[in-house]
């Protein structure tokens, strides 16, 4: 939501100021959890092996983000992600309350984002830059992170293996990512058909 382009063109961005990125990146490290930096190109991360970020990359059959514990320092990061549980976000929360949003998607992490932002916030400048209204736009969810997308947009698509409390929020529930929950999703929605395709 800090990172929006339309036809290679880029009508918003809105990284995090480095001086905040440094000072969250002391907290974690002193606490002993990391973090994961995100530009427009990759994701980063500043440890080389830990049981949290496994844990959470690893149902999401994704390769594990790269180490580099220097990359915030270069570039602009639009997003953090520090792997911790729900009672540690609450002492980031209480130390960053006036900088930061947390949103929490995983049991053992959260993404950290400048306050005020988020993927519905980047949803908006975009429908903004084409002239259109919320309740044309279509969005697919399945983590806590995606729920105030979901709700924001007029057909908000909840994928299969999404949590509980995303599905609530979904206009419409499809299959699992990785049983064409997409394809399957526009589908259902009228905008292709499956009689050609290959499921």
């Amino acid at each position: 939501g800090q990172y929006v382009v339309y036809q290679g063109e880029v009508i918003y961005k809105n990284p995090m100021q480095l001086e905040v990125i440094e000072s969250l990146t002391d907290y974690a490290v002193r606490s002993d959890q990391p973090i994961l930096y995100v530009s427009e190109e990759h994701m980063r991360v500043n440890v080389v092996q830990h049981v949290r970020i496994e844990s959470s990359y690893g149902p999401l059959k994704m390769e594990l983000p790269e180490y580099d514990p220097d990359y915030y320092k270069n570039r602009d990061i639009y997003q953090a992600i520090v792997f911790c549980t729900n009672e540690e976000q609450a002492l980031y929360e209480k130390e960053y309350e006036r900088l930061l949003r947390f949103v929490r998607w995983d049991t053992v992490a959260t993404d950290v984002l400048p306050l005020g932002c988020s993927k519905a916030a980047g949803i908006e400048y975009m429908i903004k830059h084409l002239g259109k209204d919320a309740k044309e736009v279509i969005a697919f969810g399945d983590h806590l992170n995606d729920i105030e997308m979901l709700s924001y947009v007029g057909h908000g698509v909840a994928m299969g293996n999404a949590q509980p409390e995303v599905k609530k929020v979904a206009k419409y529930i499809t299959s699992d990512v990785d049983q064409d929950g997409i394809m399957m999703g526009l589908h259902q929605l009228g905008l292709i058909s499956l009689k050609n395709t290959a499921v």
